[in-house]
């Protein structure tokens, strides 16, 4: 099995400095991106 190894501007930009990250775009991922700003804007 694989390690998975990030480039320096994925651990930079995504990795280190997030709470939370939401894969998609989609109605799902707008769904979830607006509940969670309106939890904690």
């Amino acid at each position: 099995m694989e390690t998975q190894t990030f480039s320096y501007w994925e651990q930079t930009s995504f990795i280190n400095n997030s709470d939370v990250i939401i894969v998609g775009s989609g109605l799902v991922g707008l769904s979830a991106a607006l509940h969670l700003k309106k939890q904690q804007p």
